[in-house]
């Protein structure tokens, strides 16, 4: 069998798609797939190809294409290059099936028509909301707050609630957006609509356009975590600096702790704000953006991950990656959270996600120290690979 994966991120440090896509085409191409990369390197498209060899992948670049376009349409609306690329790369890897793990930006409907006149069967994974919501999170930048007015297929409501980044500017754009994705009749043109979880898929069935299309497969672990032996106790925190992964909630919560280190891992504007809150403090570190393997080594047992995340998450990979390395979660119950965390046993989960009942479940449990080991053993136990 032939697979060709279309993805605009394709590496282990980006984020929960460009990861996720990474570690299954190296995991598929183990399992005897012959997996073809339709991806961006360089601000410019390319069709590579995964060889296995004494179960090792490497990836080899087939053919390079024109640039990935920086200027706002060409990322947004239309890329020529994007579709001139991809109408290569079919004709190339002939696949007998198409896997998109995003194509909003940067590939564009221009795709569409080419993988509609393609006639090979197509996969989306879901990893995000953006085939339905301009802010791709069902999450409103001017209220701070879950909105699920586009979630029946509506367009206008962006511009109406000036959801992306509280700009009126803004929201027309990605109004104009989804609106073009709708016309195209973008959700008609995929075969199946891949949902990592169950929320994923209960929410998306809401939509009548879903109808037979949704397949619920959860997401395998696709990678181990090493064990570094060390077990002192630290605060972590993981995510970009964005309102709605609640990294000023997170720097609330813990402001008050002198006596633990705490550990910062992430880059965007919200940091300012995190910075001025835990100012002075000599236990905290920001140490911007690092790769996993870089922040793996303050991921064990004995470590506290905070996750305040306010969207509906479709997944959460930081959830599934610090269970794996035995830490103890507080995390937001909203979306696919409460399907890898068992409340109290393998992880606390925190309703509503707000700053006093995030301290308060800190303060518990370093007020009773035993418990956090207790259920960082508890979350190491997760089990679910990609043979299943």
């Amino acid at each position: 069998m032939k697979l060709l994966i279309i993805t605009q991120r394709f590496d282990e440090e980006s984020g929960g798609d460009g990861l996720y896509s990474f570690n299954l085409a190296n995991e598929l191409c183990k399992h005897g797939i012959n997996v073809f990369i339709f991806s961006i390197k360089n601000d410019s498209f390319y069709l590579g190809k995964l060889i296995n060899k004494q179960n090792n992948t490497k990836l080899y670049i087939i053919k390079k294409y024109n640039s990935s376009g920086k200027n706002i349409f060409s990322k947004n609306y239309y890329s020529v290059n994007a579709l001139n690329g991809l109408r290569s790369a079919i004709e190339s890897a002939k696949p007998d099936i198409i896997h998109i793990h995003g194509i909003h930006q940067y590939f564009t409907i221009s795709c569409i028509d080419v993988i509609r006149h393609s006639n090979v069967p197509t996969v989306f994974t879901v990893h995000d909301y953006k085939l339905l919501c301009g802010n791709a999170g069902f999450f409103s930048n001017r209220t701070n707050e879950i909105c699920l007015k586009c979630l029946k297929g509506g367009t206008i409501y962006p511009v109406i609630e000036r959801c992306k980044d509280n700009s009126f500017i803004k929201s027309i754009g990605v109004t104009v957006q989804m609106s073009i994705w709708k016309q195209r009749k973008f959700i008609q043109n995929i075969d199946y609509f891949h949902c990592g979880s169950k929320f994923v898929y209960n929410l998306l069935s809401r939509n009548k356009l879903f109808i037979n299309k949704l397949k619920y497969v959860r997401f395998p672990i696709l990678k181990e975590m090493s064990n570094n032996g060390n077990k002192d106790i630290n605060i972590v925190f993981i995510g970009r600096f964005v309102p709605h992964k609640g990294i000023n909630i997170f720097a609330e919560a813990v402001k008050n702790v002198n006596d633990i280190p705490i550990n910062i891992f992430g880059e965007g504007d919200e940091g300012i704000i995190a910075q001025d809150i835990l100012d002075k403090k000599n236990n905290v570190k920001f140490h911007g953006w690092k790769d996993h393997e870089y922040i793996s080594r303050f991921l064990h047992i004995g470590t506290i991950v905070i996750i305040p995340y306010l969207v509906y998450e479709t997944f959460c990979y930081v959830v599934l990656e610090s269970m794996l390395a035995g830490c103890c979660m507080i995390a937001s119950s909203r979306g696919a959270i409460p399907e890898l965390i068992i409340n109290n046993y393998n992880g606390i989960l925190v309703n509503p996600p707000n700053v006093d009942n995030f301290k308060n479940e800190l303060k518990n449990l370093l007020n009773n120290r035993k418990r956090i080991f207790d259920i960082g053993n508890n979350a190491q136990k997760v089990k679910f690979s990609i043979d299943n």
